[in-house]
């Protein structure tokens, strides 16, 4: 799909804080306010034009106007819904698996590293992890361990946790969340929780047994 000079359709638009979306015939036309550093987005989604990967939409192509680059145009998946709509113990488990593995797809073969885990952006779609905002991704500037493994691992941890007070929010403050991974030190015969390859381990052998330990360890607050 070619587009030069954008024409915006009129309606379905969404107001975000970093972009507004407009939604017609099956395409999403996301156009970033002034306030977002447009560089490091074009660099992102110029990986996304090249390849199809696995977990992130079908970026379709920039869109201009007065030859600048204002944001681009991707499909619109109208059956993918919050990850955090079906918050049953095995789904999440599987589903946190799923996720690991598309990070590290992502960061390890075509060198991105995705931040933005939350609810909104983390969904299912067709019974699939889909992540949404790829183009906050950062190229990969080195070999060593990113601070984005930390992000996941905090997003992954927070949905075993909630899973078991499923009609809560749990909301972990920073020094709550290193409590939570010293007591997971015993879980891990003292690996940290925080590398990739133990969380893994911990999301496909970890029961609720093992997560109501750790919770009964750890104060917490609970939004409602």
């Amino acid at each position: 799909m070619a587009l030069n000079e954008i024409s915006i359709p009129n309606n379905k638009i969404i107001n975000s804080r970093e972009s507004m979306l407009y939604i017609d015939n099956g395409v999403i036309y996301k156009i970033f306010k002034d306030s977002v550093d447009i560089n490091q987005r074009i660099e992102a989604i110029k990986v996304f034009l090249d390849s199809e990967i696995d977990g992130c939409p079908q970026i379709y192509d920039f869109l201009y106007k007065n030859s600048m680059i204002i944001g681009y145009s991707m499909k619109y998946y109208s059956n993918a819904i919050a990850f955090s709509q079906n918050m049953k113990f095995n789904f999440i488990k599987e589903k946190c698996g799923e996720l690991i593995d598309i990070y590290l797809n992502m960061k390890n073969n075509y060198n991105l590293c995705y931040s933005d885990f939350h609810n909104g952006n983390v969904c299912i779609n067709n019974s699939s992890i889909l992540l949404f905002d790829i183009d906050s991704c950062a190229i990969r500037k080195s070999e060593n361990k990113t601070i984005t493994d930390k992000y996941l691992c905090d997003y992954v941890l927070s949905m075993m946790y909630r899973v078991i007070f499923f009609d809560n929010e749990i909301y972990f403050l920073p020094e709550e969340r290193e409590k939570i991974r010293k007591v997971l030190y015993e879980y891990n015969n003292g690996q940290k929780i925080e590398t990739i390859e133990n969380l893994k381990t911990f999301v496909h052998t970890a029961t609720k047994h093992d997560i109501k330990k750790v919770l009964k360890r750890v104060p917490y607050n609970i939004k409602k």
